[in-house]
């Protein structure tokens, strides 16, 4: 018995999911199709899962089967060279930003040391930006804001970066 082939999304017209089945008419008393190899089919059946998960089922002639199943290999095959062009410009960025992350030593201006990573702090502005609050209330809401800092171990002078932009604790920082 053949099988049926089976694919998920990105699919074409939007289908969660697809199973196509090549069929030819049953041989013997009973009516009806069978699931045949594709060299012996005279025709296919595809069901396509909508958004919504309902299943609709349809007839289709030979070359139709093999148009909807060349454009669904040529749809998953260009999403993933998509893909793949997405995550070698991810790699490149998380490259250069390791390298500048690499560059930085947090040097005490008037100690001359490197500065100790203190961690992340996040603060929040209430009502006007002079008034600081670190109150887990606050927190959760929208606006706040995180700074690494990095702290002089002989005079405690504070360095910070803003998070996100780069890795940390950096790797030229105090131990």
């Amino acid at each position: 018995m053949a099988e049926s082939i089976r694919r998920e999304a990105p699919l074409p017209g939007d289908a969660l999911a697809a199973e196509l089945t090549w069929l030819a008419p049953r041989r013997g008393l009973r009516p009806g199709d069978e699931p045949v190899e594709r060299l012996a089919a005279t025709h296919a059946e595809l069901r396509l899962q909508s958004l919504n998960g309902t299943w609709a089922t349809r007839r289709l002639e030979l070359a139709e089967a093999d148009a909807w199943l060349a454009e669904a290999d040529e749809l998953a095959r260009s999403i993933a060279a998509f893909d793949a062009r997405a995550r070698g410009r991810a790699d490149e960025r998380a490259r250069e930003r390791e390298e500048l992350a690499a560059q930085i030593v947090p040097r005490c201006p008037y100690c001359a040391v490197p500065r100790a990573y203190a961690g992340l702090r996040r603060v929040v502005t209430a009502e006007r930006p002079d008034q600081l609050s670190r109150a887990a209330s606050d927190l959760a809401r929208h606006g706040a804001r995180g700074w690494h800092e990095y702290a002089c171990p002989r005079c405690g002078s504070v360095e910070l970066f803003d998070d996100g932009a780069l890795e940390h604790p950096l790797p030229g920082a105090a131990g």
